[in-house]
């Protein structure tokens, strides 16, 4: 049962923190939940998130080191306790999606789609927090923003020779100076954060977070970085769940025999939810009542008990729809089966967050334990880089269930050519940093076609590029190639340029 133990004290420390409370509340779990680890862990929830009163608020003003994994955990706690309890039984506790609903209280469906809602969330909230400590990199705009806040100044000749000129030295490899942090995931570009002396709080990049979210929408090679960045999210997901203290393991040992309790739903309980509880209780009322009115009598008959039990039986509302795989690479499109759990017919309406995906068909009717197949896509206006998105598929009787969209867009840039004589220009368009347009011929070399290629500059209109071919007696056949930062090449169709003509 240590396994037990230990993963209701990991848990309770995300919510509460390593402190007593996070202690009580592990003791509390492992008794109340038994050998069941889905509800040991629904226990340690409801109760680490009943004992947060208890626990220290954040500390915002203490200065923040090279360690992004402990910068995540900090920030984490600036959130909702309820939105780190979600967290962390949605990264860390390898919970299918039947038993994350169990930890939750909620019916599948609903817990996944609570998880997606806190990811997209954090995604927008607390990642510029961290890319604000991770540095400017070649962004202008953003150093003059990092500048004025006060987070991040460029590299002094001083900061070389303190060591303190780049950020993420500790973060890039196998851990701290120590050897006590153990592997980072990886954090994009953390090497680019030249940020001197300059030390902020918690609190410094809290504050300008928002300002640093409002430039990268507008920034397309900052919303590369943030995409490429791991997320705070994945931070904390990968911390290691820590051995618990003796008294939860005597816990656990005790009861390990002892049958499992269902643990109580998440406090703000999805609207579906809330209304198919409401509805039980006014059903199990009205039954109280007829019962009080004289119907005990009927009730003894077994056939009118049993006909009594099946009108009061509520369904579990919410529940009907359910979606498989629940994570999709879109790449550029990929299906899911859209599946009618209900014996009712169901029709449904899919809402993606991301103006850029496509759901088709975008809604319909299932009827009763059938399934569809729904083909998700990503359109031409989907930024470039690793994106992250969720669809939700709603039906009338309050029914959910999420998708979640991990992927990596890839774009060719657009390339057009044409030549005056010798005389070449290309156009290339590109969302993306160009690393070279170079210019590619052959050329007759005795019997055999040799390709030669140069590097075409820059010419004074946008996106505008010049080359020239060599002067030739013969035909030859050349064609324009545009690379991107990210790889990506595209290239023109090949023309044939006639002999003489330069």
């Amino acid at each position: 049962m240590s396994t037990v133990a230990d993963a209701a004290y990991a848990h309770a420390c995300a919510v509460l923190g390593p402190t007593e409370p996070a202690v009580e509340a592990a003791i509390v779990a492992v008794r109340r939940g038994g050998r069941v680890r889905s509800a040991v862990l629904g226990h340690a929830r409801a109760e680490a998130l009943r004992r947060v009163g208890e626990a220290a608020p954040a500390d915002v003003d203490v200065e923040v080191g090279d360690d992004l994994s402990e910068l995540a955990r900090t920030l984490t706690f600036t959130r909702p306790a309820l939105e780190r309890a979600v967290v962390d039984l949605d990264t860390r506790h390898a919970l299918d999606r039947a038993a994350l609903g169990r930890a939750t209280g909620l019916p599948p469906a609903l817990a996944a789609s609570k998880a997606a809602e806190v990811m997209l969330a954090w995604q927008r909230e607390l990642d510029p927090v961290v890319l604000a400590r991770l540095g400017p990199a070649a962004c202008d705009e953003l150093a003059d923003l990092l500048t004025a806040a006060g987070v991040w100044r460029p590299p002094t000749a001083e900061d070389a020779v303190s060591g303190d000129a780049v950020f993420g030295d500790a973060v890039s490899g196998d851990g701290d100076a120590d050897g006590d942090v153990g592997e980072q995931p990886d954090t994009g570009d953390a090497g680019d954060a030249a940020v001197g002396a300059a030390r902020p709080t918690v609190a410094d990049l809290l504050a300008v977070g928002p300002a640093v979210g409002a430039h990268v929408d507008g920034c397309a090679a900052c919303r590369d970085r943030l995409r490429a960045m791991v997320s705070v999210r994945t931070l904390v997901g990968a911390t290691p769940i820590a051995t618990a203290p003796s008294a939860v393991r005597a816990a656990a040992a005790t009861s390990r025999l002892r049958s499992s309790s269902p643990p109580p739903p998440l406090d703000d309980s999805p609207a579906p939810l809330r209304r198919w509880l409401t509805a039980a209780a006014v059903v199990a009322a009205a039954f109280v009542l007829a019962i009080s009115g004289g119907l005990v009598v009927a009730a003894r008959d077994r056939d009118t008990t049993t006909r009594v039990e099946a009108l009061t039986k509520v369904p579990a509302a919410g529940a009907a729809l359910d979606v498989a795989p629940s994570v999709v690479d879109v790449a550029p499109r990929s299906s899911v089966r859209l599946r009618n759990v209900s014996d009712a017919p169901v029709d449904w309406s899919a809402l993606p967050d991301q103006p850029w995906l496509e759901v088709s068909p975008p809604r319909g009717r299932l009827a009763g334990g059938t399934t569809e197949e729904i083909v998700v896509s990503v359109r031409r206006t989907a930024p470039e880089g690793q994106v992250r998105a969720a669809v939700t598929f709603e039906s009338a009787d309050g029914s959910i269930a999420v998708v979640r969209v991990e992927t990596t867009v890839s774009r060719n840039p657009d390339v057009a050519a044409s030549a005056e004589g010798c005389a070449v220009t290309a156009t290339v368009q590109d969302d993306n940093e160009l690393a070279a347009v170079a210019l590619h011929w052959f050329e007759r070399v005795g019997t055999e076609r040799v390709e030669r290629q140069a590097l075409m500059a820059e010419a004074a209109a946008e996106g505008a590029f010049a080359g020239s071919l060599p002067p030739t007696a013969a035909s030859q056949e050349w064609w324009v190639t545009a690379t991107d930062a990210l790889g990506n090449t595209g290239r023109t169709p090949a023309q044939t340029l006639a002999a003489a003509t330069c």
